[in-house]
């Protein structure tokens, strides 16, 4: 059981930095905004998601080309952050 939480905290530390880097999301930035709080709550709606495995799936399609930031994209609708990373990169 300890495994499996820990293999589902790994997954979505990696979703979650790789996801803010695709949308254009500074993690220093978000790291300050609201002193942390957003960080906070970015995280905690990462780790309910019950979609991490779809997440990993979209940032490894070659369309996304694995957050290149070459282009922004916005977070697909599924991801819980998008309205948020959408108002954090206009910032």
């Amino acid at each position: 059981m300890f495994k499996s939480l820990m293999d589902r905290l790994d997954l979505r530390a990696s979703n979650l930095g790789r996801m803010m880097a695709v949308c254009g999301v500074d993690r220093t930035d978000l790291a300050g905004h609201q002193v942390g709080q957003t960080l906070v709550s970015v995280s905690r709606a990462c780790m309910a998601c019950p979609d991490g495995e779809r997440c990993r799936r979209w940032l490894d399609s070659p369309e996304i080309g694995a957050g290149e930031p070459s282009g922004f994209r916005d977070a697909p609708a599924f991801c819980p952050n998008a309205p948020r990373f959408r108002t954090l990169r206009m910032q």
